[in-house]
């Protein structure tokens, strides 16, 4: 029988999530390598609540992991489940599988590679040319509104299939992959981030101007009132 666990059960998993070091994640296996995925495997259809299409108004969050700050970057990279479209990394993935109960999740793993361009030292005229100009962000000239990797390294993606209950790992291109799940993991791959959703961030400093005031501007002082030097020595002149 399906046991919900409760909120105890599931503060416990996880403090020991992050008081423990994370577990090493398995390699992939091939499918047909894996007879025990089988049963499991069979689960994944139209019908099941554990996949769910997103549509193009669904808030996909496939980036960042839920309760860190954890991307794609990280050793272990990330998980995103496939039903609820959040996602989370290696050391807070079993208190998801123990709230939702979802055996299967969509893992993204990115390695950097540096860009291997000799002609470019990295004190160059085209460090040089990026190097911010003013004080503003996302704006020409300014500093960049987001880290983007892909502006110092070449990304290595790598894209699997964890399932959770056998602790396996499938790449999403084997053949016998049941279409249902594969064209999930493949929309929730695709789909705009949530934290792109609400547009680019720019902000650039504005030019102070100097008020019309500000040098026959008189400072009146009301009947009875006298200079305090301290605020807390500041007193009601009607009481």
């Amino acid at each position: 029988t399906n046991r919900t666990p409760t909120l105890r059960t599931a503060a416990e998993l996880y403090a020991r999530s992050i008081l423990r070091p994370p577990p090493s994640l398995p390699p992939p296996l091939a499918l047909m390598a894996n007879p025990a995925v089988q049963p499991l495997l069979a689960t994944a259809t139209a019908g099941s609540p554990f996949l769910i299409i997103p549509t193009p108004a669904s808030a996909v969050h496939n980036l960042e992991c839920a309760f860190s700050f954890d991307t794609p970057l990280a050793p272990a990279g990330l998980f995103t489940n496939l039903g609820t479209h959040h996602s989370f990394s290696l050391a807070h993935l079993p208190l998801d599988v123990a709230k939702t109960g979802q055996p299967f999740y969509l893992h993204q793993k990115w390695t950097k590679i540096p860009h291997e361009d000799p002609a470019a030292p990295a004190g160059g005229p085209a460090a040089a040319a990026a190097a911010p100009t003013k004080l503003a962000i996302g704006v020409a000239g300014g500093f960049a509104a987001t880290d983007d990797p892909a502006a110092a390294f070449d990304l290595e993606k790598t894209t699997s299939t964890y399932l959770a209950p056998t602790q396996t790992l499938l790449p999403l291109d084997d053949p016998a992959f049941p279409q249902h799940l594969l064209a999930t993991a493949h929309a929730v791959l695709a789909h705009a981030p949530a934290a792109a959703s609400t547009g680019p961030v720019t902000w650039e400093e504005s030019a102070l101007v100097v008020s019309k005031h500000s040098e026959t501007l008189e400072q009146v002082r009301g009947e009875g009132s006298s200079a305090a030097p301290f605020a807390g020595d500041v007193k009601c002149a009607g009481c």
